[in-house]
């Protein structure tokens, strides 16, 4: 199943040295203090409503929260109230329009949140209920949330991105596997359970043999593995998003102990009950709680059902030991469908239990799925970040209780924590700068930005890349006694396979000596903007690109993650490359300077989308035929927001070796607000189609 990647295998290296001339917002950091002796800081996110009105409470200072840790109370060390309002305002791209630049500044986002769809527990019945639900969230959450989407059945997700047509793209495609409604376990597929006869053997219970365990492992193994990933993040909140029908299953008690509970007596349901040790799904639960707990995650749960109607009766046939209903007792299988072990109770208790012990809260059927989400919106818009340094050191387990100094009010908050528990960055001694790129989110110490085209290549199994890295510098920290800008870059880049999950062996190592020379008449601003592009190779597929750019100057690093389709031009009849963004004039520049090599493109890329109406841009772009003698076409589209056609206009490739097209886009009439731009190659009944998402202000 799909799991958040972080990377911590060696890279082959490819290093090229040289130089660079150029013609002519820091990052505030907040890390954590320094506290005696290396101790660490348990961070504790705190949600805090009014009981009566259901608003999320503000103004609160450390003074009004007690953290109390084994019944010791703490000292609150560092404390920050977080409140996000939305801009109603606030400029954002049709949602099915993929950003085609990356800028790590983007993911000092206020919080990170990770949409877990259950699609083994959810039924087919309910697949664009579970769409809407989960649209819903992407369009409130807003643009500042990271945003991943992950599947327990194993389906391809979303790493953890700022562009959110990546998951509206994954999620359209999804459907629920289950035929039952309300807690029923019968698969659409059906299929051999893992673990195999050695394993079933030493499992008396038959538990390892039944379809509805191995549901229920996915999840919370899923639960487990990503939150270990998030652990590395401390200073955001951090929020699992599960949407799930639930499991029918009774783990009353089991989170208020954080121990197995008793094996189960034998009985005429379970006759060969002798040799049963805690149950694997006790075992499961705990440690997908444990580490969403290490990593301060809280989870929040929605029944996709919520609100509708459902009939229990056809999922009670699917449960161990429902009692059959006879002649005499005809309402034996109602008392369980009514009772509190019934399949859609169990479901609901156990989103419940699951949420509430990691500081989350579940939307279930009894409930309204609108007022719901606001209020579970509410919880991510609206926090405090509380830390302290324990009066107790050691490895175990401490439990933990925060309450808030003020009458009808409702604490939301993790419950525990384990010192040396949360997940390191992983090392590679081999290649440093891999370590600044290993984690879910990119480091933000430089800021940059990155830009990828493919480029057509003839007859070759690897496809040209031209890619555009844009660094900005502290022009000071670069000044030499001479006066002179002087820097030294370390890059590298490495791509994840978004379709196997792993590195491919195709890494690239560089070093550039920088000298920047202001442009004639440029204004001098206390930050330096300037741009490399570098060539590379890849192999045809869809990837996320990674890369590494330190400083020797500036002392930072940073990284910036784009993900990118590479076309197989040996098979396409027609393909076209990225579309490069400059402007028309060619006096105008969008940054200090940039430095092409091996002339890769003919033009200044722009990497910024907020133009002016006022502003004519030059679009580059190369269109592949495979029959070089055939006609093609490229038509220019722009589209509002709503996909309503606004421009249009027909260009014919030149029947050259390159098959480039350049043209000039006016956006003079073009109101404020968001626009895609469509560039369609046709060849006879082929046709392919790249996009730009813009902003006119």
């Amino acid at each position: 199943m799909t799991r958040l990647v972080g990377i911590t295998a060696a890279c082959l290296l490819a290093t090229a040295l040289s130089t660079l001339r150029l013609g002519a917002a820091p990052q505030v950091a907040s890390p954590h203090p320094t506290f005696r002796g290396g101790v660490e800081l348990v961070d504790v996110d705190v949600v805090v409503f009014d009981k009566t009105t259901g608003r999320p409470i503000s103004g609160l200072t450390a003074s009004d929260f007690t953290i109390v840790d084994r019944k010791t109370p703490q000292t609150i060390q560092t404390f920050s109230a977080i409140d996000f309002d939305h801009d109603p305002n606030e400029l954002a791209l049709p949602p099915n329009v993929p950003l085609d630049v990356a800028d790590n500044r983007t993911a000092r986002s206020t919080r990170i949140v990770l949409l877990l769809v259950d699609d083994l527990h959810i039924a087919e019945a309910l697949t664009e209920r579970t769409k809407d639900v989960v649209r819903r969230v992407l369009h409130d959450l807003g643009p500042q949330a990271t945003v991943g989407l992950a599947f327990t059945s194993g389906r391809p997700g979303v790493e953890l991105t700022e562009d959110r047509a990546l998951v509206y793209d994954q999620i359209d495609a999804f459907r629920g596997m289950q035929k039952l409604r309300g807690g029923g376990v019968e698969l659409d597929a059906g299929g051999a359970m893992p673990g195999g006869l050695p394993v079933l053997a030493r499992d008396p219970s038959g538990e390892l043999g039944s379809t509805k365990y191995w549901q229920s492992n996915s999840l919370h193994a899923a639960i487990a593995a990503d939150a270990k990933v998030l652990g590395t993040e401390t200073l955001r909140r951090k929020a699992f998003i599960l949407v799930s029908e639930g499991v029918p299953t009774d783990i009353q008690g089991l989170f208020d102990t954080m121990e197995p509970r008793p094996p189960m007596e034998p009985t005429s349901n379970t006759p060969d009950a002798r040799a049963r040790g805690p149950s694997f799904m006790d075992m499961d639960l705990l440690n997908a709680m444990t580490a969403m707990r290490r990593a301060n995650v809280a989870l929040y749960a929605i029944d996709p059902g919520a609100g509708v109607p459902r009939t229990d009766l056809s999922a009670a046939a699917d449960m161990p030991g429902a009692p059959a209903p006879t002649a005499a007792d005809p309402s034996a299988r109602l008392s369980v469908l009514r009772g509190w072990n019934s399949p859609a109770t169990m479901s609901a208790n156990y989103l419940t239990q699951l949420s509430d012990f990691s500081g989350g809260f579940a939307i279930t059927s009894g409930d309204s799925l609108e007022a719901g989400l606001a209020t579970l919106l509410g919880d991510l818009d609206h926090y405090y970040m509380l830390g302290f340094v324990p009066s107790a050191v050691d490895k175990n387990w401490h439990d933990i209780q925060v309450t808030v100094d003020r009458p009808n009010v409702v604490v939301r908050a993790r419950r525990g924590y384990q010192l040396g528990a949360a997940t390191m960055p992983p090392k590679n001694t081999k290649e440093p700068l891999v370590a600044f790129a290993a984690e879910v989110l990119p480091a933000t110490d430089l800021p940059l930005k990155m830009f990828a085209t493919p480029l057509p290549s003839a007859g070759q199994k690897l496809t040209r890349m031209a890619i555009t890295m844009q660094v900005h510098a502290d022009r000071e920290a670069l000044r030499d006694p001479d006066g002179e800008l002087r820097d030294t870059l370390h890059m590298f880049t490495m791509a994840l396979d978004l379709r196997t999950r792993k590195l491919t062996k195709t890494s690239i190592k560089r070093e550039r000596q920088v000298l920047l020379k202001p442009l004639p008449g440029a204004v001098t601003r206390p930050e330096i903007v300037y741009q490399i592009v570098s060539e590379w190779e890849l192999p045809p597929g869809r990837y996320q690109l990674r890369t590494t750019v330190e400083s020797d100057k500036m002392h930072k690093a940073g990284a910036v993650y784009l993900v990118c389709d590479v076309p197989d031009f040996r098979k396409a009849d027609v393909a076209l490359s990225g579309l490069v963004v400059g402007f028309a004039d060619p006096a105008r520049h969008a940054v200090d300077g940039t430095a092409v090599e091996h002339q890769l493109m003919p033009i200044e890329p722009v990497l910024e989308r907020v133009f002016s109406a006022s502003d004519v841009l030059r679009l580059s772009y190369d269109v592949w035929r495979k029959n070089r003698d055939d006609l093609v076409t490229t038509e220019l589209r722009i589209f509002d927001d709503a996909r309503r056609f606004v421009r249009q206009g027909v260009e014919g490739v030149p029947m050259t070796a390159s098959g480039h097209v350049d043209v000039k886009v006016p956006l003079a009439g073009l109101a404020p607000g968001p626009y895609v731009l469509a560039i369609a190659a046709t060849d006879r009944d082929k046709t392919d189609v790249r996009e730009v998402g813009f902003f006119v202000k």
